[in-house]
């Protein structure tokens, strides 16, 4: 799993690069940056005719190249480096990775995921108490930080055989990453994520027979659907919409506020081979129109 989360975080961070020095090519980029920086024979010598390379995650920048372009470029480093990309791996246990990841979550979702737990529990995220309304709260944040709050929590449901939970979790995180689809199709990786949740992570999240997909054709068609349902809802808006407003409409339409089209944009499917128990998504699915009118008479 390792070869496969470094050529997520290397081609995110080339991107990130590209973006921010507003070049078109591996060239350009190669020379704008060496207009502008003084690196070490190590950086350098990583550099040169390599951004081809970094494009499509074949190999990964050296850490000294990394270092000399974040002073010019800041946060790209943070991107590079973000706790996201270890807990992507399931071949790693997901509790080693967490720490990591708490020291360096803004207090708004520190206070999410932490919740009431206390430093000498074995779970250095609190599972209980994940209503409706405090899961919004961390999708309504969108980031890396959030999505990986969302993906540790699912392997951490999971493992404890909490399959309902798990499963709720599980089409958060599809979700998130739907809502967060320009942005990550402009860092160059949105598919290939995709792909990766979708094989690897959403089986952990299956529950009697159960388990969620992305709809609509695909990741990549049921990304620019919900971006161009939102950006045409928010041009009615009197006023422009905040980022968390602008997340708030992308969810509501995912949750059926809108039409029942898009909330099939993550849909759930019986798992091949499994006898799956019509009941428990019919039930599912009643808690959470119920949580749904509740929230709408608020």
């Amino acid at each position: 799993m390792r070869h496969v989360t470094e050529a997520f975080r290397t081609v995110l961070w080339f991107h990130s690069i590209r973006l921010a020095s507003r070049t078109t090519s591996p060239s350009q980029m190669d020379a704008w940056l060496a207009a502008r920086l003084a690196l070490s024979d190590d950086a350098r010598i990583d550099r040169k005719k390599q951004w081809r390379s970094y494009k499509y995650g074949r190999h990964s920048p050296s850490e000294p190249l990394v270092a000399a372009i974040e002073p010019w470029l800041p946060g790209s480093r943070a991107l590079f480096n973000h706790p996201v990309w270890q807990i992507l791996r399931i071949d790693l246990k997901v509790q080693d990775q967490l720490a990591g990841l708490l020291v360096l979550l803004p207090p708004a979702i520190y206070s999410l995921v932490r919740g009431n737990a206390t430093p000498d529990q074995s779970h250095l995220m609190q599972l209980d108490g994940w209503d409706a309304s405090r899961l919004r709260r961390l999708q309504r944040q969108v980031s890396l930080d959030s999505l990986a709050c969302l993906i540790a929590l699912l392997r951490l449901l999971a493992e404890e055989g909490r399959g309902a939970q798990a499963y709720v979790f599980s089409r958060a995180v599809c979700r998130s990453l739907l809502v967060m689809g320009p942005w990550l199709s402009s860092h160059g990786i949105a598919q290939p994520l995709a792909d990766y949740v979708e094989r690897y992570l959403l089986p952990l999240g299956s529950d009697r027979g159960w388990q969620h997909i992305f709809g609509g054709g695909g990741f990549l068609r049921a990304a620019e659907e919900l971006a161009l349902a939102a950006e045409v809802a928010e041009w009615r808006e009197d006023e422009p919409l905040d980022s968390n407003q602008q997340a708030d409409l992308r969810l509501d339409m995912l949750e059926d506020r809108f039409t029942i089209a898009m909330s099939m944009l993550v849909r759930p499917v019986p798992i091949a081979g499994a006898s799956p128990d019509p009941g428990s998504e019919r039930l599912m699915m009643k808690i959470f129109d119920l949580q749904r009118r509740v929230r709408r008479r608020r």
